[in-house]
């Protein structure tokens, strides 16, 4: 004991009371001692939901998750020492696409920190530039007034400024033994709390021009596309739509630009949203950084386009002066490139069995307000190349800017908890599956349902496409695509799960059918990584010819 002076519940029911009033209404709570004063006050209270994830890790993905798909903040809360550290991957990712997290950590007193003690670590700015703010939190030396302030000062953080991007704060709570003591009386009045304003930009002109381009990376759920829209047809710019940037519902957008954006040649180019998924776009965004304008509702910090302009989209008209072509000489041409890819993948496709077949026929499947995320590796890039146009309010997601394999699962499941009454879809890998398994263990917590398809392509099938896997390096396979030996349906069956296993024609057929039962179900298709490759060379060497006769 360091110098106890102060009641842990006490404090910790006054905490969770103003965490609430912020309006946090979700928390992500592992078990642990250290952080049981609080836990017993979130559990406790009747406006928040709680749902109890052992896994930390996996904890702090579904939260990513819950925040990504309701736009509001969602609390994480864990015990002291390395437990903290397994929140790290998913608060990077919250951190670059600007997802508010507010992520609370229990910590022994700082009079141990150094000492040898048991779960003691220093957990001080254990998470760096990848939170917008941190602060520490002693019950023992701190008035419960001063430490209110405190938390409303760091919670503003979670929100966007014109200094910062939303993104993940971090409190770090030293509590002193004994844990579960006294409670004490409650306080009557909690200082206010108030999100912090955004400058605008002043009205902006940036002239008349010929050959305007938009270009959509992935933009949030809650983001008003419409205002994109009409932005497009009043200054004839056609629109150049990433996956994830909920324009592909727009009959007007481009889908197909991996194959012919370096025949394009914009005088400027309006970026709205995240970088795209594209690396053969984003060379070209590089190549036109110079004329490049990036509109987005707040500051954005993990983009270093040179020209970034802080307004609401619906003021576009008003606020931005921007005058196109009065002909749409310039949109035909590139949606004329579009249509003539479109028609030869949709030739191609049909004979091949490969992950860009069974996604371009399962796309018109798919009904209006379903919720589908996206794994990373080869996936994320087969749906951007062939997947096309989709039903108008089609939502799709993903862990789009760090692209990493680890917490995929549990994201989505994150993601099926808000939309919890309409129906939900996880494309993911095989490999991304048992990385993430142990994410199953959320559905503890009942109420989700989810249609997941595994790409059964034996391992991560990315490697295989790059350039230095035809150089014969020893042990490619063991090192490099790691096929796992564990096998998919055992894995349902670990956690009683629906399972089926199908190729691409029955699953297109029943896959309506299987998504309307209950819960979570797994389907396996098992795809040839080699039909995979010889498909892609294929295409490109159509399209790459038939365009050069195009000129």
């Amino acid at each position: 004991m360091c110098n106890k002076k102060q009641s842990n519940r006490f404090y910790s029911r006054e905490i969770v009371d103003f965490i609430v009033k912020c309006g946090i209404k979700h928390i992500c709570i592992s078990p642990g001692s250290r952080n049981t004063p609080l836990t017993e006050s979130f559990i406790n209270h009747k406006k928040i939901k709680c749902f109890s994830i052992f896994d930390e890790r996996a904890s702090c993905f579904y939260a990513l998750g819950l925040a990504k798909t309701s736009s509001s903040p969602v609390a994480v809360l864990t015990t002291s020492g390395t437990a903290i550290a397994n929140l790290f991957p998913a608060i990077i990712e919250a951190k670059l696409s600007s997802i508010p997290l507010l992520i609370l950590t229990a910590d022994r007193p700082a009079c141990l920190v150094k000492t040898g003690e048991s779960q003691t670590i220093n957990q001080n700015n254990l998470y760096g530039e990848y939170v917008n703010e941190m602060i520490n939190v002693e019950f023992q030396k701190e008035s419960i007034n001063s430490i209110l302030s405190k938390l409303s000062k760091a919670i503003s953080q979670l929100y966007s400024s014109n200094n910062k991007s939303a993104g993940p704060v971090h409190i770090n709570f030293r509590i002193d033994e004994p844990l579960y003591d006294n409670l004490g009386k409650k306080l009557t009045k909690h200082p206010k709390y108030k999100k912090p304003s955004i400058k605008l930009s002043s009205k902006i002109k940036l002239g008349t021009f010929k050959k305007p381009l938009i270009v959509c990376g992935p933009l949030s759920l809650s983001c008003k596309t419409k205002y994109i829209s009409e932005l497009s047809r009043r200054i004839n710019a056609p629109i150049i739509a990433d996956i994830l940037s909920q324009m592909r519902n727009n009959k007007n957008s481009l889908c197909f630009y991996e194959y012919y954006i370096d025949k394009v040649n914009p005088d400027i180019i309006i970026r709205f949203g995240d970088k795209p998924t594209s690396k053969k776009l984003n060379q070209f965004l590089n190549n036109h950084k110079k004329n490049s304008y990036l509109i987005n509702e707040s500051l954005k910090e993990n983009d270093d386009c040179p020209n970034i302009i802080i307004q609401k989209f619906e003021k576009i008209k008003t606020k931005i002066g921007l005058k196109g072509p009065e002909d749409s000489l310039w949109t035909n041409k590139i949606t004329n490139y579009d249509r003539k890819v479109s028609k030869i993948i949709s030739l191609a496709i049909s004979s091949h069995n490969t992950q860009a077949n069974l996604i371009r026929q399962l796309i018109p499947k798919f009904n209006n307000k379903d919720h589908v995320f996206i794994g990373n590796s080869t996936l994320i890039r087969v749906f951007d190349q062939f997947s096309g146009l989709f039903k108008p309010s089609l939502k799709l997601l993903g862990n789009h800017v760090t692209r990493g394999i680890d917490g995929l699962v549990s994201t989505a499941l994150g993601m099926s908890y808000i939309n919890i009454n309409k129906k939900n879809f996880l494309f993911i890998g095989d490999l991304s599956l048992f990385y993430d398994a142990n994410g199953f263990h959320i559905l503890r917590n009942k109420g989700i349902n989810l249609t997941i398809i595994v790409i059964n392509n034996k391992g991560g099938q990315i490697f295989s496409q790059l350039p230095y896997a035809k150089k014969n390096i020893t042990k490619f396979k063991e090192y490099w695509t790691t096929p796992p030996s564990t096998s998919i349906k055992k894995l349902s069956e670990l956690f009683k799960l629906k399972y089926y296993k199908m190729q691409t024609i029955q699953l297109v057929k029943d896959m309506n059918k299987i998504s309307n039962y209950n819960g979570v179900k797994i389907i396996e298709v098992s795809i040839n990584h080699l039909s995979d490759m010889k498909f892609l060379e294929q295409v490109k060497k159509k399209i790459n010819k038939d365009l050069h006769l195009q000129k």
